[in-house]
């Protein structure tokens, strides 16, 4: 579990700084396109992002799980997935393109989609390769580099309107360049060049293992985006936009989700072939780590969340408060589902996940159409914690039947929801009339203070993670010629 901790401090800290620049070059873009057309290109974007999860998500997972397990054949397996990924692209940029005047609720999104669907491209980056092999410094050198290279360009070049909508999101693509070339250089550099002489039978083979994880991954993004299409079609695009603003922030907080992911995954694979009862143990501890996060996000985001949103957006954007503080709850939620999610797929249990997606998924589709035209944006933001609680449930019912339960720390936690108390009663005792910006790090502060008395977390666990272990003989990855 250091280890994992370690991993997770690496990526962690790197979205802390990459998720700064993206906050406030869309406090910037929004100012500039307006809630209108923020709402056009966070549409299109969920259109594209939904159309190349095959690509980003069902062959990375698997790809990722193989590495840890039969890591002496890391070129031929990280060919298989790039030659895949590539042809999926294609063949999706081609889809979006001819599907762009069907698929676009208006003439703003279709001249956007085409535009934005370059991003299936830059979803070929071999970040997952890095994240199997341990390399998580690399992926923190090119994710930011990227980034900075992306948000430096943005003030400069990102105008009004349609046109800047468009800008920014040629500016995404490239800083996504960016990264990928980067990543490049680093998997040649420790593996070599990725075998591409493959044959069909073993890219077969390839698309074939990845079917159900592809399968749950569009699910799950079905599950994760349908709420902000369905914004967009049954209502308008400044609500969609209001909606965007509303779920960037806690979309950000999802990110350090991903770093978490990053970690517990190869972590959970690797032992899952070898030890499950210190996968159990792994788990409870697990459930521990992200409730330090989870907890206060929820409690405390209320009190806040109209100050954050007009100050980071505008003033405009002030009506998706409750949308905001409801989406944080979520988030909450889905922080545990997915730390459990990556731990039992580990085991490669892949037809329960796809079970388990598709009533979620349904789930959510079918509460989203009755509470989006009754409610808007705060109607789907609802629909998103029902289906996280019967998500909840569900892994529930997977850890018992996979792992034999989990023995939740639960003086541990109670100790956490403890510590939360003197944050929120802080939080709503300061007067409005105090800044959002001084508001948010107070709150931390006694948080973080309030866990240290309470026994949240205990120094010696903090010094364990933090001390530096005894350097090793580097072990030299497999690097087969030919």
């Amino acid at each position: 579990m250091r280890q994992v901790l370690r991993q997770f401090i690496v990526l962690a800290s790197t979205s802390l700084f990459t998720q700064a620049i993206a906050l406030l070059t869309l406090a910037i873009v929004s100012r500039r396109v307006g809630p209108a057309g923020l709402g056009s290109y966070t549409v299109a974007l969920a259109i594209v992002t939904f159309l190349g999860l095959p690509q980003s998500q069902g062959m990375t997972m698997v790809g990722t799980r193989d590495l840890t397990q039969n890591p002496t054949a890391v070129r031929e397996i990280i060919g298989e997935v790039f030659l895949v990924q590539m042809i999926i692209a294609a063949v999706g940029y081609v889809a979006i393109v001819a599907l762009a005047p069907i698929l676009a609720p208006n003439a703003a999104m279709q001249s956007l989609l085409p535009i934005v669907a370059t991003f299936l491209f830059t979803g070929t980056s071999f970040e997952w390769a890095m994240q199997a092999l341990g390399r998580m410094r690399e992926i923190a050198i090119a994710r930011i580099v990227g980034q900075v290279a992306f948000g430096v360009m943005v003030p400069i070049l990102v105008t009004h309107g349609l046109e800047g909508a468009e800008r920014y999101a040629w500016l995404m693509i490239g800083g996504l360049a960016v990264k990928h070339l980067i990543l490049d250089y680093y998997v040649v550099r420790h593996v070599g060049i990725p075998r591409l002489r493959v044959s069909i039978g073993a890219l077969r083979h390839r698309v074939r293992s990845s079917l159900p994880v592809g399968y749950t991954s569009v699910l799950a993004q079905i599950y994760g985006t349908i709420d902000q299409i369905m914004v967009g079609y049954f209502s308008s695009a400044a609500d969609a936009g209001l909606y965007a603003a509303a779920y960037r922030i806690p979309n950000a907080v999802g990110s350090f989700a991903g770093s978490w992911g990053s970690a517990v995954f190869p972590h959970s694979a690797r032992l899952a072939a070898n030890d499950r009862r210190r996968l159990r143990s792994d788990c409870a501890r697990m459930m521990s780590v992200v409730a330090l996060f989870a907890v206060p996000l929820a409690a405390c985001t209320p009190f806040v969340a109209h100050g954050l949103l007009t100050a980071a957006f505008g003033a405009p954007f002030g009506a998706a408060t409750t949308a905001f503080s409801l989406l944080t709850v979520t988030v909450a939620i889905g922080l545990l589902n997915g730390t459990f999610s990556l731990a039992l797929r580990g085991m490669g249990r892949d037809r329960f996940f796809a079970v388990a997606g598709t009533l979620t998924t349904v789930l959510n589709v079918l509460i989203n159409l009755v509470a989006i035209p009754l409610a808007g944006r705060d109607g789907a933001a609802i629909a998103s914690i029902t289906s996280e609680l019967v998500g909840t449930a569900l892994l529930v019912i997977a850890a018992r039947s996979l792992l034999g339960g989990i023995n939740p720390e639960w003086s541990r936690l109670g100790r956490i929801a403890l510590a939360t108390v003197p944050a929120v009663v802080a939080l709503a005792l300061v007067p409005g009339s105090v800044s959002v910006w001084a508001r948010v790090p107070m709150g931390a502060l006694i948080y973080l203070l309030a866990v240290r008395v309470f026994g949240g977390v205990a120094a010696t666990e903090i010094r364990s993670v933090l001390r530096r272990e005894r350097p090793m003989a580097r072990r030299r990855l497999p690097h087969p010629t030919g």
